[in-house]
């Protein structure tokens, strides 16, 4: 494994790597095990390019810290976004390689240009064999109902905070407590440098268990100081619009083994249910009927 100092890192979570005339800016790493999978478990690298025609990397799958890893080339790229490409701007890639036969799932996972080139990148993998059963039912009762469908436990990914000169800790108070109220297990959001009352209000909720948060930047070119960031978001908002694409991404593969069912809504979305007193009840009667 190469030792974090050796690492290439850009904006303090990404991590550099060239894959001939491909600069790859890379954010994280899941473990893939869904059944659609076709056989062994993937796992997926979360990656930025201005490559339109990004070039095959290869994947170091460590299993543990003293052997060496297994050796599989990425077998996949995804362009995720719902704009053309355009090589004046980075564009998220999914990077898909799959998993060698194991007992135990992978740890960590490097880029490399080609076999047997020396790891400059370690992401470690997050995601399990397995589906977590334990926050999956609602108020803690994993019983069936009398029509043999489960109440089940509804998650939120919300968007990446990046508000620092306004401060809408009011409104993020308010839409956290009604997410609460209709019954939605968790929160998670995506943060970076951002107003301190805002700062408070994620450190209040976290604390409580209700929140979850993941540090988050911007990748480059785009700068982590908020005010030249804001500049970037008022002059060029189709490309912070793009990012979303990222994080989103991110937040369902991340929790996708710990809730069978994760929405998504920003902070002046919610969802009105006249007929229902949660957003489980809803759900319940949908997949029930």
């Amino acid at each position: 494994m190469p030792p974090p100092h050796e690492i290439d890192w850009q904006n303090v979570y990404y991590q550099s790597v060239t894959v001939f005339k491909t600069s790859y800016y890379l954010y994280s790493a899941f473990l893939d095990n869904r059944r659609r999978t076709n056989g062994r478990p993937y796992i997926r690298i979360l990656a930025f390019t201005t490559a339109k025609k990004p070039n095959t990397p290869w994947c170091y799958i460590w299993s543990n810290t003293t052997g060496p890893p297994a050796i599989s080339q990425v077998i996949k790229i995804d362009y995720v976004d719902y704009q053309r490409k355009a090589s004046d701007r980075v564009m998220f890639y999914i990077l898909t390689c799959r998993t060698p036969e194991m007992h135990a799932p992978p740890l960590a996972v490097s880029i490399v240009r080609q076999p047997c080139d020396r790891a400059r990148t370690l992401l470690q993998i997050t995601g399990a064999m397995e589906r977590n059963t334990s926050t999956a039912f609602a108020k803690g009762d994993n019983r069936e109902t009398k029509s043999r469908t489960p109440l089940w436990n509804v998650a939120v990914c919300g968007p990446a905070l990046f508000y620092y000169h306004e401060d809408i800790s009011i409104r993020l108070v308010e839409w956290l407590e009604l997410l609460r109220a209709l019954g939605f297990a968790r929160v998670f959001l995506l943060q970076t440098i951002v107003h301190p009352n805002i700062e408070k209000v994620l450190q209040y909720y976290e604390a409580e268990g209700f929140v979850g948060i993941t540090h988050f930047s911007y990748p480059p070119p785009y700068a982590t100081d908020p005010n030249i960031r804001r500049i970037w978001v008022l002059e060029q908002r189709k490309n912070m619009f793009a990012m979303e694409n990222m994080y989103f991404t991110d937040c369902l593969l991340r929790h996708m083994h710990e809730y069978r069912f994760i929405s998504h809504f920003d902070p002046d979305e919610m969802p009105m249910l006249p007929k229902h007193d949660s957003f489980p009840l809803w759900l319940y009667e949908r997949i029930r009927k």
